[in-house]
């Protein structure tokens, strides 16, 4: 029998259950595969995966799970798992040299979900209103560089919006929550429109941007798009 380890990514998943990357995300989306998340990064458990492989046949496209079998067990995977939780003092403690930024996401496009309602908050220039939406990555799309984003485990990431809430400005959440959502507008309120972004997906278009000073770079929101 083959040593897996106790988790592993969605690439290992597909590689493991002979389908796309793609069909491994479809299940993780209708619930026929669980996932634990550990921070920020998702983790996939070999233990259902290794029932499939000795019950079912996989096909590429349709993927027959017994639910039983893939009930999710945080409590038991919890205790089991050794995860590596960086703490204050291990922080502290680092030589400064291994202290880095993290990397700006890859540009591309990114097929992703409104994570949450978003929160309020104010531009520290102008003060000028706004409300930050997080977008969790679902999976890469079009122009991301594939190598790059499975170094970074971006599936699981979250990448933040902020829509400001003006007269000359308001037309953009408008447009993400109605033609990007597909929210129907309806008699509704823009307070309404918000409420029911949540746990809907759209396509992130993500490009980068030079810092200030030219020492960093950033991924910031292009554009979105409807899925």
């Amino acid at each position: 029998m083959v040593n897996f380890p106790k988790t592993i990514s969605a690439k290992e998943a597909a590689e493991i259950l002979g389908i796309s990357l793609t069909s491994v995300y479809n299940a993780v989306k209708r619930g026929e595969i669980p996932v634990i998340k550990i921070g920020s990064i998702y983790r996939i458990p070999v233990i259902p995966l290794q029932r499939l492989l000795k019950e079912t046949k996989p096909d590429p496209d349709v993927i027959s799970i017994d639910p039983e079998a893939l009930a999710p067990r945080p409590c038991n995977a919890m205790k089991t798992m050794e995860v590596k939780m960086a703490n204050f003092e291990e922080i502290l403690n680092k030589p400064a040299s291994e202290i880095k930024a993290p990397p700006a996401y890859p540009v591309g496009t990114y097929h992703c979900l409104v994570d949450g309602p978003p929160a309020p908050g104010k531009s520290s220039q102008k003060q000028t209103d706004f409300l930050k939406f997080k977008f969790k990555i679902l999976a890469p799309f079009d122009g991301v560089d594939a190598a790059q984003a499975a170094e970074q485990q971006i599936v699981g990431k979250i990448i933040e919006s902020d829509y400001y809430i003006t007269e000359a400005a308001a037309w953009r959440l408008k447009d993400m929550l109605v033609d990007h959502l597909g929210i129907e507008e309806a008699n509704k309120t823009m307070t309404q429109l918000v409420a029911e972004a949540p746990g809907k997906q759209l396509l992130v278009k993500l490009r980068h941007e030079l810092s200030q000073d030219g020492k960093r770079v950033y991924h910031r929101v292009e554009s979105t798009a409807h899925v």
